[in-house]
C-alpha cells in the first residue's frame, strides 16, 4: 500500500501498460492499485509490503517504486521467486474460524479442502479439487515449485505448474500443483468440484469467497484464519469473473475459490486474483476454454483425474 495527498485515482492496470520510466506519466498517476494503493508525493511513497502483511514504511523514489511494482509486488498472496525455495500448506486448524474483507465466521470443518498455502512468512490460499490436485492462483508460485502439503500429522510431496497461458496482466491466473500421493481428507469429506459450464454463474449470482487473508477494508485486520464472505458476480468475462459488495478479497486470499450453488451443490466459479482492498474482487474463469484446457492436459500428463 502507497499513501499520500494527491487525489487523483487511477487504476494499476492501466498503470501498468504505461511505460515504468516515463516520469511525466508516475508524476500524475496517484492510488494505483492492484494489490496495493499508490500515492505520491514530493517524489517518494509509503510502502506497505502486501507480501508479508506485515506494514513497513520506508521512502523509494519515483524511479524505485516503478522497478518495485514491475518486479511483481502487486497482488494478494506470495509472488514466489524462485524455483528451489519451498513452501507449505496446511489445513484449517480444527475449531478455528473459517478472512476475506467484509467475512464472517464458518466452521473449519465445513471448508475442509481448503489449505493455507505458506512460504517464508507469506501466504496464499489453495483447494484440493481431486485426490492429487490442489488449485491456487499462478501468481502464489513458480513452475516446478516444490513444497509439502500437510494434513492430519502427514506431510506429503507436491509440485506446481502455472497455466502457460498466464500472463504478467494477471490474464489467466491460475496453477496445478500435483502431490506425490493421495490425499484423504477427515471424516470421508469430498474434494471440491469446478465448475465446467462456460454459460454459468451468470451476473447476479451470488458467490462465496473464501480465503486466508486479511479481513479489513484496505487491507487491515489480522491475517491467518480461515474466512468466508458473500458478494454477487458483477461481470461475467472470457478471462475474469468479477464480483462486488458485501465482501472482497484481501491480501492471502490469493488462490482463493469462489464458490456458486448449482443445482443444491456448491461449484468453484473461479480464483481469486486481485481486487481494490474494497468491495470488488476479480477471479480467474475456471469454464474459460483456455484455463479448462490447461487442466485437461495437466489431468492427462500428471494421471490424476480433478
Amino acid at each position: 500500500m502507497f499513501q499520500c495527498s494527491m487525489g487523483a485515482n487511477v487504476s494499476l492496470r492501466t498503470w501498468l501498460r504505461a511505460s515504468y520510466s516515463s516520469k511525466a506519466r508516475l508524476s500524475w498517476m496517484c492510488s494505483a492499485y492492484l494489490g496495493q494503493w499508490l500515492r505520491l508525493w514530493s517524489g517518494h511513497c509509503t510502502v506497505v509490503d502486501s507480501h508479508s502483511m506485515h506494514f513497513s514504511s520506508r521512502n523509494l523514489s519515483r524511479t524505485s517504486l516503478a522497478i518495485a511494482l514491475a518486479s511483481g509486488a502487486i497482488f494478494f498472496g506470495a509472488s514466489i521467486s524462485s524455483a528451489e525455495e519451498r513452501f507449505t500448506m496446511v489445513e484449517a486448524e480444527a475449531g478455528s474460524d473459517v478472512q476475506v474483507i467484509g467475512a464472517t465466521p464458518a466452521a473449519a470443518g465445513d471448508w475442509p479442502a481448503t489449505f493455507r498455502f505458506s512460504h517464508g512468512g507469506k501466504f496464499c490460499t489453495s483447494t484440493l479439487v481431486g485426490e492429487r490436485a490442489i488449485l491456487t492462483a499462478a501468481h502464489c508460485v513458480d513452475n516446478n515449485q516444490s513444497g509439502v502439503i500437510k494434513i492430519a500429522g502427514k506431510s506429503t510431496s507436491v509440485q506446481c505448474l502455472r497455466n502457460p497461458k498466464y500472463q504478467d496482466n494477471n490474464h489467466y491466473d491460475v496453477a496445478l500443483c500435483l502431490a506425490a500421493a493421495r490425499i484423504t481428507l477427515p471424516n470421508g469429506a469430498r474434494y471440491e468440484t469446478l465448475n465446467s459450464d462456460s454459460g454459468s454463474p451468470q451476473v447476479g449470482t451470488d458467490v462465496t469467497l473464501l480465503g486466508f487473508g486479511c479481513r479489513s477494508a484496505g487491507g487491515g485486520g489480522p491475517s491467518g484464519a480461515l474466512y468466508q464472505g458473500q458478494a454477487q458476480l458483477a461481470l461475467s468475462e472470457f478471462v475474469y469473473l468479477r464480483a462486488r459488495g458485501g465482501a472482497a478479497v484481501c491480501f492471502g486470499d490469493s488462490g482463493g475459490a469462489t464458490y456458486f450453488d448449482a443445482g443444491g451443490n456448491r461449484r468453484i466459479a473461479g480464483v481469486a486474483s486481485q481486487g481494490d482492498l474494497q468491495n470488488v474482487t476479480w477471479f480467474t474463469n475456471i469454464a474459460n476454454p483456455a484455463v479448462a484446457s490447461f487442466f485437461k492436459t495437466w489431468s492427462l500428463a500428471n494421471g490424476s483425474t480433478i
